[in-house]
């Protein structure tokens, strides 16, 4: 588990934005970091442990434990997209070649997927009929 980095963005578990102020406040309790997140329109002041845990009294997962913002957060399923593989991969077809699809989520290792010959969530023959790259970005067509 990293500890939380104040130059990091972070998001709740759930999914709320997050502010972090400090992450070394000295005080008699773990909850080191303070910050805030934001839900219903409104800001909610809120300390975690070094690590992002919400309350650290529970043994279960918080859904105001903090989850560091993934590079590819910002991108819906079906979004369009521009999709190519680094220069060291293998499976480097032609050099720095971009390829259009639609976004089909992430894989285990964080890397992006794009549904198969030009498919959508709704028209993909299979959950498994995707394509996984190296790199992502949203078209704004």
């Amino acid at each position: 588990m990293n500890k939380i980095d104040i130059t990091k963005q972070y998001k709740t578990r759930s999914g709320l934005p997050v502010r972090i102020y400090a992450v070394d406040v000295k005080n008699t309790d773990d909850e080191i970091v303070h910050g805030a997140y934001f839900e219903n329109r409104s800001w909610f002041v809120a300390s975690w442990n070094e690590y992002g845990i919400f309350n650290t009294i529970s043994t279960h997962q918080n859904f105001l434990d903090l989850i560091e913002v993934g590079k590819y957060d910002h991108i819906n399923i079906d979004d369009k997209v521009l999709v190519w593989y680094d220069e060291s991969n293998t499976k480097l077809i032609h050099n720095n070649e971009k390829f259009k699809g639609h976004f089909a989520g992430l894989t285990k290792d964080g890397k992006p997927k794009i549904w198969g010959s030009g498919a959508t969530s709704f028209t993909a023959k299979s959950e498994k009929s995707y394509i996984v790259f190296d790199n992502c970005e949203v078209i704004n067509e």
